[in-house]
């Protein structure tokens, strides 16, 4: 059984789980280290199984400050829009980034060769069951899974969801492993 920590996170792989391991990783000795943090996001743990790769995004929106992103910018008229952004606009900044990490994951997959099995897409999140719906609902509006269109001979990815620990355990627990 693999485990890994990470973000708050614990999750017990299974034993069907070939490879685990750290991708965002900041430790250059680390034979994962990508080295490009500097120009390219990505996910958080990737996890290899006989028929498929995991791309698993890890993040605490628990606390309610945590939805309310910082405006980079100085101008007061600026910043005022910014606090008044209605929460459509905060879960689209919410996917938009969750998006990046794993396109530029995938984009660092495919350089390494390492797409050669179909690829699912969890991020599993720190909130409530009502936020997962309107995540869910907003980022599959933004990723395309399956094939999106008829010139396309292959899938990105296979699967994307959105989870918190409770509904990983209803989903995966069998398939993965357990969360906590």
């Amino acid at each position: 059984m693999i485990k890994i920590n990470e973000d708050g996170f614990l999750i017990e792989f299974n034993d069907k789980a070939l490879e685990v391991f750290k991708f965002d990783s900041q430790d250059s000795h680390s034979p994962y280290f990508h080295g490009l943090n500097h120009a390219m996001k990505a996910v958080d743990v990737i996890a290899e199984f006989p028929e498929e790769y995991l791309f698993i995004e890890m993040k605490d929106y628990s606390e309610a400050d945590t939805i309310h992103f910082k405006c980079p910018y100085q101008s007061k008229k600026i910043k005022d829009f910014c606090e008044q952004a209605d929460e459509s606009s905060k879960l689209k900044k919410i996917c938009a980034d969750i998006r990046s990490k794993f396109y530029e994951t995938f984009l660092y997959r495919y350089a390494e060769k390492k797409v050669d099995k179909p690829i699912s897409c969890i991020t599993l999140v720190k909130l409530d069951s009502a936020m997962l719906d309107r995540l869910n609902i907003q980022l599959k509006s933004q990723i395309p899974i399956d094939k999106p269109s008829p010139r396309w001979k292959t899938e990105l990815f296979r699967e994307l969801l959105v989870v918190n620990p409770e509904s990983w355990n209803k989903l995966f627990a069998k398939k993965y492993g357990k969360c906590g």
